[in-house]
């Protein structure tokens, strides 16, 4: 799972929380903006070694961990051609 999180003039933002959340175990996992090396600009978590079918929502959190976006239910899938899902944020409004 990758993407980036954007200001509302478009521009990445680093340091932004995204939480994603295991479906079956409610284990919450928080990566960052900014922190991936394959994404420039974005952020990254990796599931495992191996495909597989898994579902997580996801959603921009603050430092305190309050949740400032709407949060999406995405599904993985075990299909090598279809392994990297890329959700994007991008700030709307005031901050």
């Amino acid at each position: 799972v990758a993407g980036i999180v954007y200001d509302s003039a478009g521009e990445p933002l680093s340091g932004v929380g995204v939480r994603l959340t295991d479906a079956e175990t409610g284990e919450p996992i928080t990566v960052f903006s900014g922190s991936s090396s394959r994404f420039p600009d974005g952020y990254e978590y990796v599931l495992g070694g191996a495909p597989e079918t898994r579902a997580f929502t996801v959603a921009v959190v603050a430092s305190g961990g309050d949740v400032l976006s709407e949060e999406t239910l995405i599904v993985t899938s075990q299909q090598c051609n279809q392994n990297v899902l890329v959700v994007d944020f991008e700030q709307v409004g005031n901050p």
